[in-house]
């Protein structure tokens, strides 16, 4: 461990001790990780050579931000720009992982961007080198690419499972053998500013009768999924470029030297999709389509605007370390794990090393359970059609209730430890997979607070395993 390393280490210890957890010191954890070959870095401030283009250009066709609510956003975007109030995209690069398949545009005149690759693999060359702050990656397979099967290890939802699943599967059934990229990289990836966007084209969809196919393997904080085709993915940057655009020139520079660029954007962003409050399941799809119209961007960059110094970022940590051989990934602000019939995960979650901005503390460590398979639901629903055709007090119907009653009782819960604030234990069974919700994971978000802001969410995320899942190892 570098002299670096532990000095930040002694800092964050004194800090706890003294009962202030504000780091002035990078998020970024040792530079001698494997997946640190190269870090980006940044001026101490915005160059005085900054480009004198608007950071915005208005477009009618630009939807859906094309109407005279986009172009009131843009024109404040801009004005600000001229005031020095906000930094403009001065400091920022996009780069299309995917050839230039998807892109953005010419409607950021500021911003870098940087020559299309086809992949963000070796990361130091495709993205730190570049200082890219933005990148996107469509990938359009055909649909017998992403069957079923790529449920468990998906082309970009690399959280391992591979101590549960046959990692050969993959050459059988696409013909070509994928290199799984563990969680570690994207955490390396959301604490050196680059935000990735992908589409996800097959494993989330929406149903005829307005539900959800979703077929993800875990909920990612290290970056998103837009709902849709290939191309979705660009368009769902847009607001988060507008946000980018709109922060005050001192506070965006020290995001980030800081790391913490692309979970205070994320944080912004999700939390205006929940109408302020992190912990609504709004704020928190498993993949996001683009809100739609200028109305959305007005509340969205003024609150980004008028941020005083830097949001909160949610950490999450284990209790007494690795305790349990479900845990598959944990990686500071995501904790993975899959699940068998008839195994329980049970976790004793700590929040205290939530980041803070200097002279701030953590002040609140809020949980909450998103959602899971609720089998419960797919008993409801078959109660619901017994009683059309049965009485209250049919042996049918009461045995249904009985078992719904059975199955609430194993949901999962998640409690606070009493007399610790910032601790919370959580238990997660396994369940089968709801029939009239298709899904098979368990979500829990959790979103640190200073007092007057939330901080970006931290996850931990269940996949649980079925019965229909062959490829599975027995």
């Amino acid at each position: 461990m570098s002299v670096f390393r532990n000095r930040v280490v002694w800092a964050s210890v004194l800090a706890c001790l003294q009962g202030a957890y504000a780091q002035d010191a990078d998020l970024l954890p040792s530079r001698s990780a494997p997946y640190y070959e190269y870090v980006a870095t940044w001026p101490n401030a915005i160059s005085s050579k900054v480009s004198k283009k608007s950071p915005l250009k208005f477009e009618s066709w630009d939807k859906p931000y094309g109407d005279d609510a986009g172009k009131a956003v843009v024109d404040q975007i801009n004005t600000w720009f001229e005031e020095g109030s906000a930094a403009g995209l001065s400091q920022d690069a996009f780069r299309s992982f995917d050839s230039d398949h998807s892109k953005v545009g010419a409607v950021y005149p500021q911003m870098t961007m940087a020559k299309p690759v086809a992949d963000y693999r070796p990361a130091q060359q495709a993205i730190f080198s570049e200082r890219v702050t933005f990148g996107v990656q469509s990938l359009g397979f055909h649909t017998s690419v992403f069957d079923e099967a790529m449920a468990i290890v998906e082309f970009h939802d690399r959280c391992k499972i591979l101590e549960q699943v046959k990692p050969s599967h993959l050459k059988r059934k696409v013909g070509v053998e994928r290199p799984v990229i563990e969680a570690s990289f994207y955490r390396a990836l959301y604490e050196s500013n680059c935000l990735l966007i992908c589409p996800a084209v097959w494993n989330y969809q929406v149903r005829q009768d307005g539900s959800h196919h979703d077929n993800l393997s875990f909920l990612s904080p290290f970056f998103l999924y837009s709902l849709g085709k290939s191309g979705s993915d660009s368009y769902l940057m847009k607001p988060i470029l507008y946000a980018a655009a709109s922060l005050p020139s001192d506070l965006k520079t020290r995001m980030l030297r800081t790391g913490t660029y692309v979970p205070s954007l994320l944080g912004l962003f999700k939390g205006q999709l929940g109408e302020g409050d992190l912990l609504k399941v709004t704020a928190h799809p498993s993949a996001y389509a683009l809100p739609e119209t200028g109305l959305f961007l007005e509340p969205l960059i003024n609150k980004v605007h008028e941020l005083k110094h830097i949001p909160p970022v949610t950490r999450v940590s284990l209790v007494g370390g690795k305790s349990n051989d479900l845990v598959l990934a944990n990686e500071r602000y995501l904790i993975t794990s899959a699940l068998r019939e008839g195994q329980t995960l049970e976790l004793k979650i700590d929040l205290s090393d939530s980041w803070t901005d200097a002279g701030k503390k953590l002040v609140a460590a809020e949980g909450k359970i998103l959602r899971e398979p609720d089998s419960t639901a797919t008993l409801k629903a078959e109660l619901k059609k017994l009683l059309v055709e049965f009485t209250e007090r049919h042996p049918l119907v009461e045995q249904t209730r009985a078992r719904i009653k059975k199955a609430q009782g194993q949901q999962s819960t998640l409690t606070r430890v009493v007399g610790q604030e910032t601790r919370w234990r959580l238990r997660v069974p396994w369940q089968p997979m709801s029939t009239t919700t298709g899904l098979k994971r368990t979500d829990v978000v959790f979103v640190a607070s200073d007092g007057t802001y939330q901080g970006a969410p931290a996850y931990v995320s269940v996949r649980h395993l079925q019965r229909s899942d062959r490829w599975l190892r027995e």
